[in-house]
């Protein structure tokens, strides 16, 4: 008796330490795990922001060396300054002979010229790149000059804006294959070891850029300490009981929530753009700005499901921040080169009413240059409680240059209640109604009255879903001014194919005539 008490005390013993190990491993590699996936995101992202400020760094210098007539010439001068303008990522550009600027688009002639001490570094491109050299400029900042031939270009200070603070314990520097050439440093770099941090080296293709970053991933600290000894006593007494957590936590980090959770916080939301054409000219005069989210477990999700579980996250104001960014960023150099072209932005009557999200679109638009008169708002029917106060807001904002539309018209109760107290652009018809015209349902009806209420009101009408042919010639028919949006002229498309789209002026059909 006695031997098998001893027995199960050892046993008990044993379970307890063996639980507590467990806890702490698992938690540890599961900490580790996420973090990772974390970095290399982080890092792919980095990336392919290097890569996009290195090619129009890039066009900028090729350009600038295209140019003929002698340099620094007033002519000359002119020509810089509007290729200056031209390039988002360039703070100035001008001429340079050896290591002396002689002229920029901001300055004009410098008499003296410059002379940079450094001797600069030569890149793969056969570029000189002088990082963080005293500037011309009459102040104390540093600048990078990037120089090929007789041209140079300064880059933005807020080229990589976005990614000078990262989270805590994140950090990352931009180099060139060798990693003999350090472009850019962000976040503290602390050392680590296998167990306690995560890394990510991945290399452009394109460019003579890599990215190597860094994240700790300690998840024994202080900060944690009430879970540290929640963990260990519930291990301690659970024994075994680490491996069902193991177990729970795996099914966890597999859930769609906490997936679009990871994905909102890494910028993995991305955006396609659905074209709003003339339906009589076939002019493509905007794009519907829509959320896209493709996740590896899940594949393609509907918006309307992440959406919603955003919400219920409280992620919804950081999603459409997201969203706004990612759109004006990808579009801001093609709706520069075609300013009759718009995007349009959906925002529900709560995102109405919030005005810190409405100072975030105005600040974005002005960062990105995109004009308010190329921004649309697309309002989701709401309480009719709320109209007075969104009547406020809405004459605000057209008064600032946005459009505004009423989305998914007749969809909801309040429809009337909208168009007879509000001052909209443009009425949105629900998809329901568009593919009942050309028949005999009444809902048909319908829609000849309210295309002749807007035309009362002096708006314009959008239909959506328009799908065929059928459709569209029904429309035209009562509704000569029509818009249109749906699958018969495209269905939503990705930045790369839009930009594509836009600038070779390819079509769908007769409604792909993109107004420049």
């Amino acid at each position: 008796m006695k031997i098998l008490k001893k027995f199960t005390l050892h046993c008990m013993a044993g379970s307890m330490v063996l639980g507590a190990g467990l806890t702490f491993g698992v938690s540890q590699m599961i900490w580790l795990a996420s973090d990772n996936i974390r970095i290399e995101s982080y890092a792919a992202s980095l990336l392919n922001h290097a890569e996009m400020v290195a090619g129009n760094l890039t066009a900028a210098l090729d350009e600038l060396n295209s140019l003929t007539g002698e340099i620094c010439s007033p002519l000359d001068l002119n020509s810089i300054k509007i290729i200056s303008y031209d390039y988002r990522f360039v703070k100035d550009s001008g001429r340079i002979i050896g290591n002396n600027v002689i002229c920029s688009a901001m300055w004009g002639n410098i008499s003296p010229a410059f002379h940079i001490e450094a001797v600069g570094q030569l890149t793969k491109n056969n570029a000189r790149l002088w990082r963080s050299t005293p500037s011309y400029f009459p102040s104390a900042i540093k600048i990078d000059i990037s120089a090929k031939g007789q041209s140079f270009v300064v880059t933005s200070p807020t080229a990589f804006a976005p990614y000078e603070h990262p989270s805590e314990g994140v950090s990352a520097t931009v180099t060139s294959h060798s990693g003999s050439i350090v472009r850019h440093s962000f976040g503290e770099f602390q050392k680590n070891s296998l167990l306690t941090g995560a890394s990510s080296d991945i290399c452009s293709d394109e460019y003579d850029i890599c990215i190597k970053a860094n994240i700790i991933s300690n998840f024994f600290s202080m900060k944690r300490f009430g879970l540290i000894s929640l963990l260990g006593v519930l291990g301690a007494l659970l024994g075994l009981m680490v491996l069902n957590a193991g177990h729970q936590f795996r099914n966890v980090t597999g859930s769609l929530t906490y997936r679009l959770k990871i994905a909102i916080n890494n910028g993995l939301i991305t955006t396609a753009y659905q074209p709003i054409v003339h339906g009589a000219t076939g002019d493509v005069l905007g794009f519907e700005v829509l959320a896209r989210w493709h996740d590896k477990k899940f594949g393609a999700v509907s918006p309307d499901v992440f959406i919603r579980e955003a919400e219920k996250l409280g992620l919804e104001e950081k999603l459409q921040k997201l969203i706004v960014s990612k759109a004006f960023q990808e579009c801001s150099q093609d709706l520069l080169c075609n300013p009759g072209i718009y995007l349009s932005l959906n925002l529900s009557a709560k995102d109405l009413m919030d005005d810190a999200l409405l100072n975030y679109i105005s600040q974005s638009a002005n960062i990105y240059n995109v004009a308010p008169e190329q921004i649309a708002i697309e309002i989701l029917e709401g309480a009719t409680a709320e109209i007075s106060q969104m009547g406020r807001k809405i004459d605000d904002l057209r008064i600032a240059g946005y459009k505004i539309l009423i989305d998914d018209f007749g969809s909801g109760y309040s429809s009337l209640a909208y168009l007879a107290k509000l001052s909209v652009d443009v009425i949105k018809i629900d998809k329901s109604f568009t593919q009942a015209v050309g028949t005999d349902s009444p809902a048909a009806f319908v829609l000849e009255k309210v295309y002749e209420i807007a035309h009362v009101l002096n708006a314009n009408i959008i239909f959506e879903g328009v799908e065929t042919e059928h459709q569209k010639k029904a429309i035209l028919k009562f509704c000569p001014d029509a818009l249109m949006q749906g699958w018969l002229f495209g269905k939503a498309l990705p930045i790369a194919e839009l930009t594509a789209k836009v600038n070779s002026q390819v079509g769908y059909g007769k409604a792909n005539n993109i107004r420049t």
